[in-house]
């Protein structure tokens, strides 16, 4: 039993990890593919002038 829950220990963290990934490049490509002003505008707004 301590076999298989090590298996699905490393299972859950690989998992965890291909997400975080996945979501960079997808976060990263939308960007560099979608290079609208939109995107470059909004953090500007949160900041107060």
């Amino acid at each position: 039993m301590r076999g298989n829950n090590t298996g699905m220990f490393v299972l859950a963290v690989a998992g965890v990890v291909l997400l975080l990934v996945a979501g960079a490049v997808v976060y990263l490509g939308t960007i560099s593919v979608d290079p609208e002003p939109a995107e470059v505008v909004i953090p500007d707004e949160t900041f107060p002038r």
